[in-house]
């Protein structure tokens, strides 16, 4: 049984292809077959993107109750950190949930926990450590996010940009993009966890799109 491609490789092949490379050039370079370089590349030609579709995994392990729970409990209290939150849920639970789980939960709901004391003093020194930065040194940098919108009307959106039904549970999307001096980026669907190997994936998918312009 074949092995399937990474999402690095996947990127690869989209841009030796935008580089004229023929798919038989690309299987001997990649050592890759002709049905991976094909699929690939016909699936970029028709979404735009080489990331993987997100596969039915394990259930989620809290109920909608709890997710509002969750909710509440920072809406309540906004100095609350994840950390007390989870520690709040699991006291009514046989099965303890993870931090992770907590920051998931309030990322859907378009909430985020307080920032820890440590994620205060890396950012703070990351801040002066680029504080001398020139327009020069920014130019070098390509910044990039993930981000979760609401599609079920509980935000507020043009009608002609958004499908009448919804298709995936909690009716929400998440979608990553980039912007640097250059000019900003395209922005691509996330379906699935946006793992490291996703990231370098897209940033190549990025790169190659430059090689248009």
């Amino acid at each position: 049984m074949a092995l399937e491609l990474s999402d690095s490789v996947r990127s690869q092949i989209v841009i030796l292809s935008k580089e004229g490379l023929s798919q038989r050039q690309i299987m001997a370079r990649l050592k890759v077959s002709k049905g991976a370089v094909h699929g690939t590349l016909k699936r970029f030609a028709e979404s735009g993107s080489v990331v993987s579709k997100a596969r039915s995994g394990r259930p989620k392990v809290t109920t909608p109750s709890e997710d509002q729970y969750i909710k509440l409990s920072s809406l309540t209290d906004r100095k609350a950190t994840s950390s007390q939150i989870q520690n709040l849920l699991n006291k009514e639970r046989m099965a303890p949930i993870s931090r992770s789980t907590v920051k998931r939960r309030l990322s859907c709901s378009g909430l985020r926990p307080l920032l820890r004391r440590g994620t205060k003093a890396r950012r703070l020194c990351w801040a002066k450590k680029h504080q001398n930065f020139t327009v020069d040194d920014w130019k070098k940098v390509l910044f990039t996010g993930e981000s979760t919108f609401e599609i079920d009307g509980r935000e507020r959106t043009t009608q002609q940009c958004i499908k009448p039904t919804v298709k995936h549970g909690d009716g929400n999307i998440q979608v990553w993009g980039c912007f640097a001096s250059s000019g900003v980026g395209h922005l691509h669907h996330i379906d699935s966890a946006l793992t490291e190997e996703k990231q370098v994936a897209l940033l190549l998918l990025w790169k190659s799109c430059r090689l248009e312009v």
